[in-house]
Order: structure tokens, then sequence, then C-alpha cells
């Protein structure tokens, strides 16, 4: 006897035949999504905007703060805001997209924490020969790492910047966290540690797996 193929249906259609059982059934009680409120706390001087302002459909946060200002896109999702009078945050109050909501509630917190604390990704150079070198009258970063040339980065990014602390602490800050861990993974990258000996660019405490060299 041949195996019965179920029919491929898209997640809205899930949806609205499971709403209609639902109704159907006489046991089925009625099932209702609870109003979440998400809060972004913020700190004082501190504003958040949601572009388009006319529309429910938000695409865009901005923030602006003491250390500067910044914007992120937000997955497109229906919600509300409130803002607070008694406490200084802001209230995001979702309508039907639960998970943009939750991506917008994270961007949002980002942005409101990196125009007031910032944000820092320290690398360290592991190796005989490897160096950071930064020249600020020429805007650039110069790193020495073993290779037949010298890699040469500018030391100002757009909300991002390079600080050299050391020959083998390089720093990466900003207020932007998605462009601070980019920053910093692809300076990580032109030089990753390799197992055997360490040597490379790593991430301030991080654990890399050693291997045992082969003897032959």
């Amino acid at each position: 006897m041949a195996a019965r193929m179920l029919p491929i249906i898209s997640l809205k259609q899930f949806y609205k035949y499971l709403g209609r059982y639902v109704r159907a059934s006489p046991f089925a009680t009625r099932i209702t999504a609870p109003t979440k409120q998400l809060r972004v706390p913020t700190e004082p001087g501190v504003a958040l905007f949601f572009y388009p302002p006319d529309s429910c459909q938000k695409t865009t946060a901005f923030a602006a703060g003491p250390l500067g200002h910044t914007a992120s896109t937000i997955h497109p999702a229906n919600f509300q805001i409130v803002r607070s009078v008694a406490l200084p945050e802001e209230q995001l109050i979702p309508r039907i997209n639960y998970w943009g909501v939750g991506n917008a509630l994270s961007v949002t917190k980002n942005l409101a924490s990196g125009v007031t604390d910032g944000f820092a990704v320290n690398l360290e150079l592991h190796g005989v020969g490897y160096r950071a070198e930064a020249l600020p009258e020429r805007n650039q970063l110069l790193l020495r790492l073993g290779l037949s040339h010298v890699i040469e980065l500018p030391l100002h990014h757009p909300h991002v910047f390079i600080n050299v602390i050391s020959p083998q602490l390089v720093q990466v800050a900003g207020i932007n966290r998605p462009k601070v861990h980019q920053l910093a993974a692809t300076i990580r990258s032109y030089r990753p540690p390799e197992p055997y000996k360490g040597k490379g660019i790593r991430y301030k405490s991080e654990p890399v797996r050693r291997k045992r060299a082969r003897k032959d």
C-alpha cells in the first residue's frame, strides 16, 4: 500500500486551519495572546526615536546621547510606543509580530547603551615580532603579523575607533555594537590563532584549543 503524501501548506494556512478547529471544537477555549510590555531602560539625556513616525511598521531606530548619535535598522514589527513619564524608559507594546518586537527591543537596548557607556573589544597579539603601531598623523594602524607585507587600517571609522594600548594589545571601541564587533572580527581574521603554538590575534581571555605537535 502506497504511503499517503501529506499536502504541504504554509504557516499562515496552518494557523488558519488551527483557528477553524478551535472554533469548531465544543471543548476548546478562546486562545488569546498576552499583551506584552517590553521596557527599554534609558539614562537621563538619551533620546530614542523610531521611523517612520506616522506608521506602526517601524524599520529604523535612532538614539542620541552623551557619546554621540547612531541609528540601526530593525525587523519591521508592528508595535506601539508608549513613553513613560514617571520612569526614564520606553515601553514597546507589540500588536502582531512578537518576534519582530524582540529584535527591536534588543537593538534599541544596544543603541541606548552605546550612546551612554559605549562598547569595547580588546585584541591580543601573540607571536614573535607581532606588533601593532598607531600613526595618528596619518590615521593609520600598522599590523606586523609575520607576513610578507604590513597590514594598514584606518584608525577612525564611522562610530568606531581603534586604540593601541600596547604593541601587543589593541582596543576597538565605539557606540555601535555591531560595527565594533565586526571591525574586531575583521582584524582577528588577518591572523587567527593557530592551534600548535597559539600564535595569532585573539580576543582577550579567549581560550585557544591547543594541539600536540606531530613527531616523526
